[in-house]
């Protein structure tokens, strides 16, 4: 080890290896900060391995620039023991996170991406506050869920209001329908006693069945009994 420290500006964060005694200096400790643990009421030192004129190593103290180490100025900030998790900034006004060697997550201006192949998983006692925020689903943003009624869900596809769920239950748009793979589609539940909508697309209630029914029964009744008063049936 050489005497006195060799000052080191530091424009880019290299590896961080804290130990309590340096190993020899060569060429696989090269990049890499060892900072020297020392024990209670001593500070700790910061070396790098420096290859002399004479192709030898030797271990230099790193004095640290903080002003240096504060702005990274488009360094990648390693993170990890491996050197595979990190953050960057060397696109202007953008944060890139690196995990495991990929490219997961994005800062821009009032925007946080999650990049393909990445997810976000929420755990049991986790929640997402959208606080009454459209979430948009597509790519070109026409299709989305919003909340910003209370106690109501919004439903658009296309640019156009589908449906809503409220404490009631589920509201079809006017115009919209419920469409199964198989048969027709449905937009309509009926209460026409009368059935006179003749309709493919509807759906009579309970009472509107039994109100036809009752009526058409007591239509019926009543004829027979006309035809065995004039004696119409034997």
């Amino acid at each position: 080890m050489n005497d006195g420290p060799d000052t080191i500006n530091i424009r880019s964060l290299p590896h961080i290896i804290y130990t309590d005694s340096l190993p020899t200096a060569g060429i696989n400790e090269k990049g890499y900060i060892y900072v020297l643990e020392s024990g209670s009421g001593t500070e700790d030192k910061c070396y790098m391995s420096i290859k002399a004129e004479d192709d030898s190593y030797y271990w230099a103290e790193v004095i640290v620039n903080l002003n240096s180490l504060t702005k990274l100025r488009g360094s990648e900030l390693v993170l990890d023991a491996n050197g595979d998790t990190s953050i960057t900034a060397d696109t202007d006004d953008q944060i890139d996170i690196k995990i495991a060697d990929a490219d997961d997550f994005q800062f821009t201006a009032n925007k946080f991406s999650i990049l393909n192949g990445s997810t976000i998983e929420f755990n049991a006692t986790s929640t997402l506050d959208m606080n009454g925020q459209e979430l948009l689903l597509d790519a070109n943003g026409n299709t989305s869920i919003t909340a910003d009624t209370d106690d109501q869900i919004d439903f658009k596809a296309g640019g156009t209001d589908i449906a809503y769920i409220n404490a009631t239950g589920l509201v079809m748009q006017a115009s919209k329908t419920i469409e199964f793979a198989l048969g027709t589609s449905i937009n309509e539940f009926s209460t026409d006693g009368t059935l006179a909508g003749d309709s493919d697309d509807a759906v009579p209630t309970e009472k509107a069945v039994k109100t036809y029914v009752d009526t058409q029964l007591t239509a019926r009744i009543l004829t027979l009994l006309v035809m065995l008063e004039q004696g119409l049936l034997i």
